[in-house]
């Protein structure tokens, strides 16, 4: 019965040990997760300022082409030579597809716009050849290559021809001058 008393005794301490024992582990949880999320905020707060550098070495990219654009295309000037641009993209054409035929008719206006029909002849050998030199020129965007026909015949040599005719097609519109990006 001595053991009773001396139970009853030192159970409120007992008690109030476990309650103070129970408050201290809910802080070291409550603690632990603060830990964990506010690791995660600073490592996604490190990964945004890593990305910052990679994000102006891009917009430099951007400024650079645009620049590049500008200089090269005459866009910069209210009185850009449409046609101009267009014999430069034919000439880039002629230099990609150095073993091709190229023809280029007169410049035509029509519905707004200022055409020069081209008419390509290559002499391919596989199917891969056909699917690059097509992808080539639907690649054009500025002035725009549009493909009208398209016809793949045998030669008397043996060998097969790609005949592509189309047209670079850039609008009449007057053309505005494009502000550089941060000026």
């Amino acid at each position: 019965m001595n053991y009773f008393r001396y139970l009853k005794k030192g159970l409120y301490f007992y008690v109030a040990g476990g309650m103070l024992f129970g408050l201290a582990l809910l802080a070291l949880v409550v603690l632990y997760r603060y830990n964990n999320s506010l690791n995660k905020v600073l490592d996604t707060a490190n990964a945004v300022s890593g990305k910052q550098g990679e994000l102006s070495k891009e917009i430099g990219e951007i400024d650079a082409l645009v620049k590049y654009l500008m200089d090269n295309f005459s866009l910069d000037s209210p009185n850009a030579n449409s046609e101009k641009i267009i014999l430069r993209a034919f000439d880039d054409m002629k230099t990609r597809l150095d073993s091709a035929s190229l023809t280029a008719a007169r410049f035509e206006d029509a519905n707004g716009e200022k055409k020069l029909p081209v008419e390509i002849k290559i002499l391919v050998k596989n199917y891969k050849m056909i699917i690059d030199d097509v992808g080539y020129m639907e690649s054009f965007r500025f002035p725009d290559y549009r493909i009208r026909n398209l016809s793949i015949t045998k030669e008397q040599t043996g060998g097969v021809a790609l005949t592509i005719q189309g047209e670079f097609v850039i609008p009449l519109k007057e053309q505005k001058p494009i502000p550089l990006i941060g000026t």
